[in-house]
């Protein structure tokens, strides 16, 4: 670890510190009771109750107002026993804040500054970092979380956290990158939505390289062209250009709609509430359940060609809103004008909300993360 952060996150350092490789994970009993050394996290909501995890404890938000529709929510949080360094604990809130983000779909972040050595809240420095609107239109995904919510919060980063201290080490190094691509996804929503849609589906990508095999595609016609080139040799050399450019391709499109169809089936997709958690379900809405599995396929494989249009052109997804019209997703009918001036109506488009997109990302990779948990004990 650098002796100096000098504000600049390096968050190889933040996976090594929450979870120190040194750390046996056959022992950790011996470090349950809370620490002493603070960090934040800052919330873009209220936190009412205290998380009272089993190694350290997040304590409820210190409520700022701010100039404006803003406020700050401020959680003092504990740092566990296992931390040996009485500086730099920014490390681990920094850590713990991405794991919440991926637990919650929020946008969570600590500051990048230690405050360990603070007698009192530097609530003057603390409230800079985050502000966040609480009405008028900026408020839209602004949350003021019941009972129901907060311990759903609770409960589904206590289950994460059990899984990473238990993981092989490489394993929680996998999940922890997976979970930090989906955190700076959320971070970025309002940023620019292009980029938090390629980091949210990028996150699903990293992990899926792990749990599913590349699987080569054979053209139908290759035998045929194989019989051809034994006696041509500008077709033998065609041939074997082609398969080099196959085995360079890694599938990953076809591979990530495999890895959620796997690990998150679609019968499992109905429970996600989203904003609509106490709407009607519309006349001309459709839920996953509505759908067929071809469609639900197709759905995932544009999904993951609209991060590969990001990716290489700067191309944004083509939703209409980053929040979208229905609870699950949108569908979107694109029109082309033809050469003669008519025009041509495309099939439609089945697009997923981000949110929705979200809590398809965290389900599955958690899924395959408890699988490999289990491996270990078997």
């Amino acid at each position: 670890m650098r002796p100096v952060i000098a504000d600049h996150i390096l968050f190889d350092e933040c996976i090594s510190v929450f979870r120190p490789e040194s750390m046996p994970i056959t022992d950790l009993d011996s470090y349950s009771g809370k620490g002493f050394l603070k960090g934040y996290i800052l919330l873009d909501f209220p936190l009412d109750k205290t998380w009272d995890f089993k190694y350290f404890k997040v304590e409820p938000t210190i409520n700022a107002e701010l100039p404006g529709v803003y406020s700050a929510f401020i959680s003092p949080m504990s740092i566990p026993k296992w931390f040996d360094d009485h500086r730099n604990t920014q490390l681990f809130s920094i850590a713990f804040s991405a794991i919440c983000s991926f637990a919650t779909g929020r946008s969570i972040k600590s500051p990048r500054r230690d405050y360990s050595s603070f007698t009192s809240h530097p609530l003057e420095e603390l409230i800079l970092h985050f502000p966040i609107a609480t009405s008028g239109a900026e408020a839209h995904d602004f949350l003021q979380p019941g009972k129901d919510t907060d311990r759903e919060y609770f409960e589904t980063i206590n289950d994460i956290l059990d899984v990473l201290l238990h993981l092989k080490y490489e394993d929680y190094q996998m999940a922890m990158q997976s979970i930090r691509l989906i955190h700076l996804a959320h971070l970025n929503f309002r940023e620019d939505f292009g980029l938090s849609y390629y980091l949210l589906l990028s996150g699903i990508e990293s992990v899926t390289q792990k749990a599913i095999k590349r699987k080569s595609k054979k053209h139908p016609l290759e035998n045929e062209w194989v019989k051809i080139a034994k006696d041509n040799p500008l077709i033998e050399e065609l041939l074997s250009a082609y398969k080099n450019e196959r085995g360079n391709n890694k599938y990953l499109g076809e591979r990530v709609t495999k890895f959620i169809l796997k690990y998150f089936p679609p019968k499992y997709w109905d429970d996600y509430k989203g904003k609509s958690e106490f709407m009607e379900k519309h006349w001309n809405e459709r839920y996953p359940s509505d759908l067929t599995e071809s469609e639900l396929e197709q759905m995932l494989k544009d999904a993951y060609k609209h991060r590969s249009g990001f990716t290489h052109e700067g191309k944004n997804p083509p939703h209409f809103t980053p929040f979208g019209y229905n609870r699950y997703f949108d569908e979107v009918t694109k029109y082309v004008l033809k050469e003669d001036g008519s025009i041509e109506r495309e099939e439609k488009m089945i697009l997923p909300n981000f949110k929705f997109m979200s809590f398809i990302a965290r389900n599955s990779i958690l899924n395959y993360l408890r699988e490999k948990m289990e491996q270990i004990s078997t």
